[in-house]
């Protein structure tokens, strides 16, 4: 017996230096992105230009997802690893009600993500009708469009049928339906960005190679006298090509 209590006592810090630790760092990191991000909004509503650039109030909008998210995390699933039952159980309604909250910034983010790929796609591949294709109007529509997939994508999640719960005993998330099909949703959604960042940014790629090499070979054609000439007016036409 006295064998089984110590094991048990063992077993029992054991899990308790895990959650601390898993704490400290959740902790840490949750505070840091809110600062970063905190950062970044400031930085975005305190220069006038930057402000009135669409393109960074898509910016400014993953800053608020990511926010929100890690405040969940401060405020819920920090709170449920450090004191577990005590603070909530696992299939408590506070639970499925924290992680839709969760849920519907993280795909409202990453269909943003998948936004900003496009609107440096069509800025750098397309950029004379960048300002026709992401103006101001279409901006916010696009915005909209991503909280309210996010929203639809999410509300399944209160159905008992595809309950999201956060699991503080492995630090996980999981369904509380193990046969539930609502995981496809997450699986197309998430790949579905990732394959719409994936092809922008490599078209991107592609296209800033082709104009490294043509501007090596336009200046090893040019005689040096006119060199430094044609150097100016190439980092002139990059400059414009960054600001939009």
């Amino acid at each position: 017996m006295d064998n089984m209590t110590k094991e048990s006592e063992a077993d029992l810090k054991s899990d308790t230096f895990g959650d601390g630790l898993v704490v400290t760092v959740w902790a840490i990191a949750s505070i840091y992105g809110i600062v970063t991000n905190l950062m970044v909004l400031l930085a975005i509503t305190r220069h006038r230009a930057i402000r009135h650039s669409a393109s960074y109030w898509i910016m400014a909008s993953l800053a608020v997802c990511d926010i929100v998210m890690l405040f969940v995390c401060l405020l819920h699933v920090i709170p449920a690893t450090l004191w577990h039952q005590r603070f909530m159980e696992i299939a408590n309604f506070r639970n499925i009600i924290g992680m839709f909250i969760y849920n519907v910034f993280w795909y409202s983010g990453v269909v943003q993500l998948a936004a900003m790929a496009i609107n440096r796609f069509v800025s750098i591949i397309y950029p004379m009708t960048y300002k026709r294709v992401f103006s101001k109007q279409n901006t916010v529509l696009v915005l909209a469009f991503c909280y309210l997939l996010g929203l639809g994508v999410s509300i399944p999640a209160l159905l008992p049928c595809c309950y999201t719960i956060y699991h503080h005993y492995l630090y996980v998330t999981m369904y509380v339906t193990e046969d539930t099909m609502y995981f496809l949703v997450d699986v197309l959604v998430n790949s579905l960005s990732l394959l719409t960042m994936s092809i922008c940014y490599g078209a991107i790629l592609i296209k800033v190679r082709r104009s490294h090499q043509t501007t090596r070979q336009y200046m090893a054609a040019t005689p040096r006298r006119i060199q430094p000439m044609a150097t100016s007016y190439l980092c002139v036409k990059v400059d414009l090509l960054c600001l939009h």
